[in-house]
């Protein structure tokens, strides 16, 4: 990591707050090109304010860069700075910056200059406090070198843990040939953490992204006609990864509280997918999924905001190729439980990971034992034992969809099968403290899914 070598005085910072009026650009990941966005209006200022970089390339916290420009640049925009002083204000550190494409060689701004006045009088305006610490040049590389640290210290366990998704720093190969991301694995860390955190809590390790969309909250009809009752969808992620398509939404809006209650998805192996299409109606652009298992297909239907429409039709070659394969395609060589990780532990202690997965399967199953049911998964059957109802035992090829709430108001696993030709739905709740082994679970289901086509009935005549 760069900040545990010698300290540097040459950092990189992304414009959020440009210098007065200005364009908006958005990067079009698909398309791979800089999009026009809207113009912004806006007081003319002094200096322009930026996030400061850390060591995997995403912004340090608590950290902002003030650098004086002639003319305002654009949210997002890319500048190298020298470090010449630097504030400290209600814990958060602001470093005044000397632009090096200005001046490579000298720094413009300097710390006896009147920019450094301008600077002090522009940041109490900005903030508001009257309980401003000065630092010098050498205080602050000194405060910027630990947030490097302190940063690099959070990244290198998770370079550390091979998640060939998790963009955290290079990849190499065991050949020795670097691996590249994808577009949407590099876009990952630009969500919200909360839906990082899903993320990471559902894939595997060996998993990877190949398409995913976020979405706003927005309002559905909840009937067909114009007058009928309007509901509010939550904010969320349609992910398509090599080995799933998930569909994950918040159980429900943080609020002012800024609590995280959980989320909610359903998940489908990609191995299992028949057909996929868009239709747009009104405000609302609708995904529709045919999911086959080997009693039946199940049809879903996922709205999502008209503005995801473009983005959803780019995804349609993508969807369409795992539900059409070429004959003769190449199949994954499945291990007996996936590289995976639960990212907490439950009320049993420690999280299982891949080798507890690995012994479970081959000491005769996967058991998740909870206030609400049993469920084990054992030789291919899904066995259910849920007070108050009949034991069932749900061989994996039935199963078409599975369905798991995780919030702190609630928590449920479902699953979609079919039997005699008739579509089924089983499922029970437990407790959030138990998620621990329903995590688990879930994740062998779902490792199970996707078996080759003639287990799901794809392949039979």
């Amino acid at each position: 990591m760069a900040a545990m070598g010698p300290r540097r005085d040459r950092f990189d910072a992304v414009i959020d707050r440009p210098g007065g009026p200005h364009n908006v650009y958005r990067w079009d990941a698909r398309r791979q090109a800089i999009r026009y966005a809207a113009f912004r209006d806006g007081a003319a200022s002094p200096f322009e304010i930026g996030a400061v970089l850390g060591p995997s390339g995403y912004p340090l916290e608590g950290v902002k860069a003030l650098i004086p420009l002639a003319n305002p640049t654009f949210e997002g925009c890319l500048v190298r700075f020298r470090a010449v002083g630097g504030w400290e204000i209600n814990g958060t550190l602001f470093v005044l910056g000397s632009p090096e494409a200005d001046a490579p060689d000298e720094p413009v701004v300097r710390t006896s200059s009147p920019d450094v006045e301008a600077a002090f009088t522009f940041m109490q305006s900005l903030t508001g406090s009257e309980t401003v610490r000065t630092l010098s040049k050498d205080e602050a590389l000194d405060a910027l070198t630990d947030a490097f640290r302190r940063a690099a210290a959070i990244v290198r366990p998770q370079y550390a843990s091979g998640a060939a998704w998790k963009v955290a720093g290079p990849r190499t190969s065991a050949h020795g040939e670097r691996s590249h991301y994808t577009w949407a694995e590099n876009m990952v860390p630009r969500l919200p953490l909360r839906f990082q955190r899903f993320v990471e809590e559902l894939l595997f390790d060996d998993e990877r992204i190949l398409f995913f969309l976020h979405h706003p909250p927005f309002a559905v009809t909840a009937g067909r006609f114009r007058l009928s009752p309007r509901r509010r969808e939550q904010e969320g992620l349609l992910l398509v990864t090599d080995r799933s398509v998930m569909v994950l939404r918040d159980i429900m809006p943080s609020g002012p509280s800024l609590v995280h209650w959980g989320y909610e998805v359903r998940i489908a192996a990609i191995e299992r997918l028949r057909d996929a299409q868009t239709t747009s109606e009104g405000p609302t652009t609708e995904l529709r999924l045919a999911v086959g298992a080997s009693g039946g297909t199940e049809h879903l239907a996922i709205r999502f905001p008209a503005a995801c429409a473009e983005a959803l039709a780019d995804a349609m070659p993508l969807l369409r190729q795992f539900s059409h394969p070429p004959s003769g395609a190449v199949r994954r060589v499945y291990a007996p439980a996936p590289q995976w990780r639960a990212p907490e532990a439950g009320r049993g202690g420690r999280a299982p990971g891949s080798a507890d997965l690995t012994a479970a399967v081959e000491s005769g199953g996967v058991v998740a034992a909870t206030s609400g049911g049993t469920a084990r998964l054992s030789q291919q059957v899904l066995h259910l034992d849920i007070p108050s109802k009949r034991p069932s035992a749900i061989d994996v090829d039935a199963i078409s969809t599975i369905e798991l709430t995780r919030a702190l108001v609630g928590c449920r696993l479902s699953v979609t099968w079919f039997h005699a030709g008739a579509m089924q739905r089983s499922s029970f709740r437990f407790e959030y403290p138990e998620s621990s082994a329903i995590l688990a679970l879930v994740a062998q289901l779902r490792h199970l899914l996707g078996q080759p086509e003639h287990r799901c009935g794809r392949g039979e005549a």
